[in-house]
């Protein structure tokens, strides 16, 4: 008589069982806000925008002559506007998917702080296709020498650090596989071979001054990845409080450290329905400071 095996007792047991932890999937990872001023908002004031005013707060000094009035030297001002608008994620729960070990809620509602973080540094490196001084080639290769461009047009502009380069993975595949073949005193440097090193998403390490990270929100246009160097002070973000709102929700959750509100809700669609809305509403803006503070990097993507 045949022997009862795993396989011959198939009708006893599941397939597969499912294990009690969830495991995330390949992601972005990576928050920009770092390298943003932030400004805060306050909603007292009446209205979705923040103004900035800029100014140059030095002129050089005119020799007029001993009796002669010198002339008036107006001051040269400017301005930039943040203006917060809403972002939303929603996610749609059936009751019998939960009953049946499907994602937690509180889980969703937490990691909707991720999301969140990943909203704000796409608007940040949205707007690196608006910068006027770009440096790199359409359809090649980034190079070490881009870089360099790059640094000397922020030197040239007398704009401080801290510097930061934000680049697509692929444009910092491509670095390091330029920066393999340097020769020279800058193949010494032990930046040079810390930057030659595999690391986790996101943040890449210090070289030659400049905090480097990547993002996969990095723009694509015309076959071309727009990556840029910036100085503090180029672009500033704010986000709306959100804690005008929670006193009116039923449930809601705030992620600590996050200005976004998640609010759970069934109402009468969700009971009929059987199901739960796990709905993530944001009040970000950002915006460019100052456009000299950055260069645009355009290469292959």
């Amino acid at each position: 008589m045949a022997a009862d095996t795993y396989a011959s007792l198939s009708d006893l047991r599941v397939a597969a069982y499912l294990n009690a932890e969830l495991f995330t999937l390949l992601h972005e990872k990576g928050d920009l806000r770092g390298t943003m001023m932030e400004v805060p908002f306050n909603p007292s004031l009446g209205s979705a925008a923040v103004k900035l005013g800029l100014y140059q707060p030095q002129d050089a000094f005119s020799a007029a002559g001993e009796d002669t009035a010198p002339s008036t030297v107006n001051i040269t001002d400017a301005s930039a506007t943040l203006t917060v608008a809403k972002y939303s994620l929603v996610r749609e729960l059936t009751d019998l998917a939960q009953l049946t070990g499907g994602p937690d809620l509180d889980k969703l509602a937490a990691d909707m702080a991720n999301s969140a973080s990943y909203c704000l540094s796409g608007l940040l490196t949205a707007g690196f296709t608006n910068l006027a001084t770009n440096v790199g080639t359409s359809g090649v290769n980034l190079s070490v020498d881009d870089v360099y461009s790059a640094q000397y047009a922020l030197q040239l502009s007398l704009v401080d650090g801290p510097f930061y380069m934000v680049l697509a993975p692929i444009q910092w595949n491509d670095f390091q596989a330029s920066l393999r073949g340097e020769v020279g005193a800058i193949q010494f440097v032990p930046a040079t071979a810390e930057a030659l090193s595999i690391k986790g998403s996101s943040f890449k390490g210090m070289w030659n001054g400049i905090e480097i990270y990547t993002h996969n929100s990095v723009a694509t246009s015309g076959g071309n990845r727009i990556g840029a160097m910036y100085g503090k002070g180029a672009y500033a973000y704010t986000e709306a409080p959100v804690d005008r709102l929670t006193p009116f929700m039923g449930m809601s959750k705030s992620p600590a450290g996050s200005k976004m509100v998640v609010e759970i809700v069934r109402g009468s669609v969700g009971a009929t329905k059987g199901k739960t809305f796990c709905v993530g509403n944001y009040y970000p803006a950002v915006a460019e400071v100052e456009d000299l503070r950055g260069v645009k990097i355009t290469t292959d993507a």
